[in-house]
């Protein structure tokens, strides 16, 4: 559990600041998850669509008071990278 643990925090310290420095704002997280503000790529529910499209899951939610964007939880390294992949394609 502890080198499990140890990937996920590896991972997503990675990804949110490559995520970053593409221009996102992502909020700090501690957690398995982070939340990707879409506001800068059109909002939230055209990211969703746009990487369920191509396979990647993430978490909308449709409400008020949310700020635009979706939840992502973290994963495999490849599935990742895939995310970023195509959030530079979306920015």
């Amino acid at each position: 559990m502890e080198r499990n643990t140890a990937r996920v925090i590896t991972t997503r310290e990675r990804i949110v600041g490559e995520l970053r420095a593409m221009g996102f704002a992502v909020p700090d997280s501690a957690a398995n998850f982070f939340w990707l503000d879409c506001r800068s790529a059109g909002g939230g529910r055209r990211v969703y669509e746009a990487l369920r499209a191509e396979g990647v899951l993430v978490r909308f939610f449709d409400s008020e008071g949310l700020r635009d964007g979706v939840r992502v939880t973290v994963g495999t390294d490849d599935a990742m990278d895939r995310l970023l992949d195509l959030m530079k394609m979306l920015r």
